[in-house]
């Protein structure tokens, strides 16, 4: 028997990322008009799971009709997947959800309660919420702490290595002694001085001690850095395409405003969207980047 194929978002097919997204801008609506940030957010998760053209302006074109029947979107989500597929679905909903009503900082009523009546839909717990959360505050400051936490394990890493290549030589230097008056409990009341040879040898157990010591910290944290680099590439790639994303819409929206000969209700929505999109692009340029 086949094993049966899990598809992620992104593989998913067009119709069910395009209810998936009708979900999320039903939340971003669902307390008045669509702010930039929200907007930013939005297309940042567009870039995420490539969202196309064709339903990019579908989305844009017929925002206000999705918050009605938000229930009846939830259902037809879940259609064609398979158990797995539910569940990558659904708690990546979730997440997103999160993401948007994070996005002006301010969660009001109407979105507390839309979000509880998506979770009720989906059977999330009260566990699972928890960890969403966690994640997506973790997620918001992941590169601010990695820096700050470099700056600090690299100074207490310092003082380690400065320790022991310390301690080390002069712990060898001081049972030597030991030894050499014979005395087990390394209890010393001579006087003895210490040969020339030996201060070397303890110079170059300190060398070796930190050397020994700093290669193997190095090591771990160059997997460390590695790991958050990658994530950091794969970050600005998304942002990157959901640039070009709001570029694309923006000079859609742009052309097709030249084409229309006199203002109406449609030259009103559209010159609002192409100002929407405007402020996007500006919020892009000054938002830092982070995990999604």
């Amino acid at each position: 028997m086949l094993k049966e194929k899990v598809r992620d978002l992104q593989a998913m097919s067009a119709e069910t990322k395009l209810r998936y997204f009708k979900v999320l801008f039903s939340m971003a609506l669902i307390d008045g008009e669509l702010n930039q940030l929200e907007a930013m957010e939005l297309y940042r998760l567009m870039g995420k799971i490539k969202i196309l053209q064709k339903e990019r302006l579908d989305l844009l074109n017929n925002m206000d009709a999705f918050s009605e029947n938000i229930i009846d979107i939830c259902k037809t989500l879940l259609e064609g997947l398979n158990d797995q597929e539910k569940n990558i679905l659904r708690f990546s909903l979730m997440k997103d959800l999160i993401i948007i009503m994070g996005a002006d900082y301010y969660q009001s009523p109407a979105e507390i309660e839309l979000f509880s009546k998506i979770r009720t839909f989906f059977q999330i717990t009260e566990e699972q919420l928890y960890y969403f959360q966690e994640e997506y505050r973790e997620d918001r400051s992941f590169f601010d702490e990695a820096s700050e936490k470099s700056v600090t394990v690299n100074r207490l890493e310092e003082r380690i290595l400065t320790a022991a290549a310390l301690g080390i030589p002069i712990g060898a230097l001081y049972i030597k002694k030991c030894r050499d008056k014979n005395d087990y409990f390394f209890f010393y009341r001579g006087k003895k001085e210490l040969s020339a040879i030996d201060l070397l040898k303890a110079l170059t157990i300190g060398v070796v001690t930190y050397k020994g010591l700093k290669w193997l910290l190095k090591m771990k944290t160059n997997k460390k850095e590695t790991l958050k680099q990658c994530l950091y590439k794969e970050c600005l790639k998304i942002q990157d395409r959901a640039i070009r994303y709001l570029v694309k819409d923006r000079r859609y929206f742009q052309e097709k405003l030249l084409n229309l000969e006199k203002e109406n209700e449609e030259t009103v929505s559209i010159e609002s969207k192409v100002v929407l999109l405007d402020k996007v692009d500006a919020t892009f340029k000054n938002t830092k980047l982070y995990l999604l």
